[in-house]
């Protein structure tokens, strides 16, 4: 299952191949990944149109498999729903 942070990691991927204004629109879509409330896996498991989601136009028709290795730039980020997450789950153990 692809976390927000793995597609966060295929936008940015797929924005270094493209040119000018797509390259601009996935790299948008790279940054807004880590701010989404919900898990994309989840929308898409309830077969919601990821458009939903924020700054994912309707040229993102499926989601892509991940790389081999995420740049060490781009490494130990995690998104707004895996910090909520983590949250709720450390007031649960408490």
């Amino acid at each position: 299952m692809l976390s927000n942070t793995d597609v966060a990691e295929l936008l940015a991927e797929q924005a270094e191949r493209e040119t000018e204004i797509l390259s601009r629109a996935f790299r948008r879509a790279a940054r807004s990944a880590f701010l989404w409330p919900e898990e994309v896996a989840e929308v898409a498991a309830q077969n919601r149109s990821l458009t939903e989601l924020r700054a994912i136009g309707p040229f993102i028709d499926k989601l892509p498999r991940m790389p081999k290795r995420t740049p060490t730039i781009r490494r130990d980020f995690i998104s707004m729903a895996e910090a909520k997450r983590a949250l709720a789950k450390s007031l649960r153990i408490r």
